[in-house]
């Protein structure tokens, strides 16, 4: 008797039909069956799945037209707090992009844990309170001009 595979629902919110489909296709190559991706074209249609339960990850454009900053954020968040961070995910999610071609930038990075994760993923880039707290404008171009790159502020 075989144990049957347990998927992992991501949710894409992404109104570039291309786009959503270079990512569906890159996230089945990264993770076999293991992986069921819901896709919709709005914030609004995802925030109303969200609110259903049983999604695992959600990759969200932030260039959407009803997508606002860190509000988007609060309101993702406020629907889905149960949505785990797993590790297997942010796996596929950073092969997918290197497989893209893309610069992975890891966001939210907030523990040496997930540093040391994402390193291990070889994720060079990444940005998050582990780093920096938000920063005036004179103090982030002073960041810049100095060249810190492994340098934790707090």
């Amino acid at each position: 008797m075989t144990t049957p595979i347990l998927l992992q629902t991501i949710l894409l919110i992404d109104n570039d039909a291309a786009a959503a489909y270079d990512v569906r296709a890159e996230i089945a190559a990264a993770g076999g069956d293991s992986f069921d991706v819901e896709w919709v074209r709005q914030l609004s249609e995802g925030l109303a799945r969200l609110s259903q339960g049983g999604i695992d990850a959600v990759l969200l454009e932030l260039s959407l037209p009803d997508s606002h900053g860190i509000e988007t954020f609060d309101k993702l968040f406020s629907a889905a707090p149960d949505v785990p961070d797993d590790s297997p995910i942010v796996s596929a999610i950073i092969d997918m992009g290197k497989n893209l071609k893309q610069r992975v930038i890891a966001e939210g990075v907030e523990t040496q844990g997930q540093l040391a994760f994402l390193r291990a993923q070889r994720c060079a880039e990444g940005q998050g309170y582990l780093f920096s707290r938000p920063l005036a404008a004179a103090q982030f171009a002073y960041l810049l001009q100095t060249g810190l790159t492994e340098t934790v502020l707090h």
